[in-house]
Protein backbone atom coordinates (compact mmCIF):
# COMPACT_ATOMS: atom_id res chain seq x y z
CA UNK A 1 0.00 0.00 0.00
CA UNK A 2 2.78 2.51 1.03
CA UNK A 3 4.41 1.43 -1.88
CA UNK A 4 1.14 2.07 -4.20
CA UNK A 5 0.90 5.89 -2.37
CA UNK A 6 4.24 7.08 -3.55
CA UNK A 7 4.36 5.60 -6.63
CA UNK A 8 0.74 7.52 -6.79
CA UNK A 9 2.60 11.05 -5.26
CA UNK A 10 5.37 10.75 -8.00
CA UNK A 11 3.06 10.72 -10.76
CA UNK A 12 0.54 13.14 -9.29
CA UNK A 13 3.53 15.07 -9.17
CA UNK A 14 4.36 14.59 -12.78
CA UNK A 15 8.26 13.52 -11.82
CA UNK A 16 10.29 12.28 -15.14
CA UNK A 17 13.23 9.93 -14.28
CA UNK A 18 15.95 11.17 -12.87
CA UNK A 19 14.67 14.00 -11.30
CA UNK A 20 14.02 14.99 -7.51
CA UNK A 21 11.32 17.22 -5.78
CA UNK A 22 10.60 18.21 -2.65
CA UNK A 23 7.02 16.67 -1.20
CA UNK A 24 6.73 17.93 2.56
CA UNK A 25 9.70 17.95 3.16
CA UNK A 26 10.41 14.29 1.94
CA UNK A 27 12.00 13.71 -1.54
CA UNK A 28 10.30 10.53 -4.05
CA UNK A 29 12.91 9.97 -6.69
CA UNK A 30 12.77 7.07 -9.80
CA UNK A 31 16.71 6.33 -10.54
CA UNK A 32 17.05 4.65 -13.69
CA UNK A 33 20.32 3.03 -13.58
CA UNK A 34 20.43 1.93 -16.84
CA UNK A 35 20.88 5.60 -18.05
CA UNK A 36 23.49 8.29 -17.31
CA UNK A 37 22.80 11.25 -14.92
CA UNK A 38 22.47 14.69 -15.85
CA UNK A 39 26.37 15.62 -14.02
CA UNK A 40 29.51 14.16 -14.93
CA UNK A 41 32.15 13.48 -12.39
CA UNK A 42 36.37 13.11 -13.75
CA UNK A 43 37.94 11.62 -11.13
CA UNK A 44 42.51 11.35 -11.51
CA UNK A 45 43.22 8.01 -12.57
CA UNK A 46 39.48 6.78 -13.50
CA UNK A 47 39.06 6.57 -17.29
CA UNK A 48 35.52 5.27 -17.31
CA UNK A 49 32.10 7.97 -17.48
CA UNK A 50 31.13 8.82 -14.27
CA UNK A 51 27.69 10.81 -14.11
CA UNK A 52 25.68 11.65 -10.77
CA UNK A 53 22.73 13.60 -9.79
CA UNK A 54 22.60 15.81 -6.48
CA UNK A 55 20.27 15.48 -4.30
CA UNK A 56 18.64 17.86 -1.26
CA UNK A 57 19.88 17.18 1.67
CA UNK A 58 18.13 15.48 4.65
CA UNK A 59 17.40 17.14 7.72
CA UNK A 60 16.31 14.85 11.04
CA UNK A 61 13.42 13.35 10.32
CA UNK A 62 12.70 14.06 6.46
CA UNK A 63 12.86 11.19 3.85
CA UNK A 64 14.12 10.09 0.14
CA UNK A 65 12.45 7.35 -1.28
CA UNK A 66 14.23 6.41 -4.30
CA UNK A 67 12.68 3.59 -6.80
CA UNK A 68 15.26 1.72 -8.61
CA UNK A 69 14.64 0.93 -12.36
CA UNK A 70 16.52 -0.84 -14.89
CA UNK A 71 15.45 -0.45 -18.40
CA UNK A 72 12.00 1.48 -17.29
CA UNK A 73 11.30 -1.84 -15.45
CA UNK A 74 10.78 -1.34 -11.65
CA UNK A 75 13.27 -3.50 -9.11
CA UNK A 76 12.98 -2.03 -5.82
CA UNK A 77 12.35 0.93 -3.56
CA UNK A 78 14.88 2.03 -1.08
CA UNK A 79 13.77 3.88 1.77
CA UNK A 80 16.52 6.66 3.55
CA UNK A 81 15.69 9.04 6.69
CA UNK A 82 17.69 12.11 7.81
CA UNK A 83 18.43 11.45 11.39
CA UNK A 84 20.89 13.62 14.04
CA UNK A 85 24.34 14.54 13.45
CA UNK A 86 24.17 14.57 9.92
CA UNK A 87 23.65 10.35 9.49
CA UNK A 88 21.37 8.93 6.99
CA UNK A 89 19.05 5.89 8.35
CA UNK A 90 18.24 3.19 5.72
CA UNK A 91 14.36 2.24 6.90
CA UNK A 92 14.46 -0.17 4.23
CA UNK A 93 16.67 -2.65 6.00
CA UNK A 94 16.30 -1.84 9.91
CA UNK A 95 16.77 1.41 9.91
CA UNK A 96 20.49 1.05 9.86
CA UNK A 97 22.87 3.90 10.08
CA UNK A 98 23.76 3.73 6.19
CA UNK A 99 26.88 4.74 4.41
CA UNK A 100 26.00 3.61 0.72
CA UNK A 101 24.52 0.90 -1.79
CA UNK A 102 25.09 -0.21 -4.96
CA UNK A 103 24.11 -3.09 -7.51
CA UNK A 104 26.29 -5.75 -6.52
CA UNK A 105 29.03 -7.28 -9.00
CA UNK A 106 29.12 -8.40 -11.88
CA UNK A 107 27.77 -5.44 -13.49
CA UNK A 108 29.37 -3.60 -16.22
CA UNK A 109 27.44 0.02 -15.16
CA UNK A 110 27.40 -0.27 -11.47
CA UNK A 111 24.81 2.35 -9.95
CA UNK A 112 25.70 4.38 -6.56
CA UNK A 113 23.24 5.71 -3.92
CA UNK A 114 25.35 7.47 -1.27
CA UNK A 115 25.79 10.12 1.21
CA UNK A 116 28.47 12.53 0.55
CA UNK A 117 30.22 15.08 3.40
CA UNK A 118 30.81 18.14 1.42
CA UNK A 119 31.78 17.42 -2.61
CA UNK A 120 31.00 14.88 -5.30
CA UNK A 121 34.83 14.43 -5.28
CA UNK A 122 35.05 12.98 -2.29
CA UNK A 123 33.46 9.89 -4.10
CA UNK A 124 36.63 9.56 -6.38
CA UNK A 125 38.62 7.06 -3.76
CA UNK A 126 35.49 4.91 -3.26
CA UNK A 127 35.12 4.69 -7.01
CA UNK A 128 38.95 4.34 -7.75
CA UNK A 129 38.82 1.32 -4.90
CA UNK A 130 35.18 -0.04 -6.26
CA UNK A 131 36.83 -0.14 -9.85
CA UNK A 132 39.88 -1.80 -9.01
CA UNK A 133 38.49 -4.57 -7.39
CA UNK A 134 35.94 -4.93 -10.15
CA UNK A 135 38.79 -5.67 -12.73
CA UNK A 136 40.90 -7.76 -10.27
CA UNK A 137 37.15 -9.92 -9.51
CA UNK A 138 34.65 -9.67 -12.07
CA UNK A 139 34.79 -7.29 -14.77
CA UNK A 140 35.51 -4.04 -15.88
CA UNK A 141 33.00 -1.30 -15.22
CA UNK A 142 32.01 0.66 -18.40
CA UNK A 143 29.83 3.29 -16.42
CA UNK A 144 29.51 4.58 -12.46
CA UNK A 145 26.30 6.26 -12.05
CA UNK A 146 25.50 7.81 -8.15
CA UNK A 147 22.61 9.61 -6.67
CA UNK A 148 24.51 11.44 -4.17
CA UNK A 149 23.18 13.20 -1.03
CA UNK A 150 24.64 15.55 1.36
CA UNK A 151 24.88 15.02 4.45
CA UNK A 152 23.67 18.77 6.13
CA UNK A 153 21.93 21.44 4.14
Amino acid sequence: MRRRTLVGIAIALGLVFNTATAYAGNQVIKFDYSKSLSRTLSCPGVSIPITYDLIKPLTSGNTVSIDLYNQGKFEQTITLKGASGGLIKNMSWGARDWYGTSSGNPTTREWYIYPIKDAPEEMCTQFKTDIQFAKSRYTAYKALIAILIPRTA
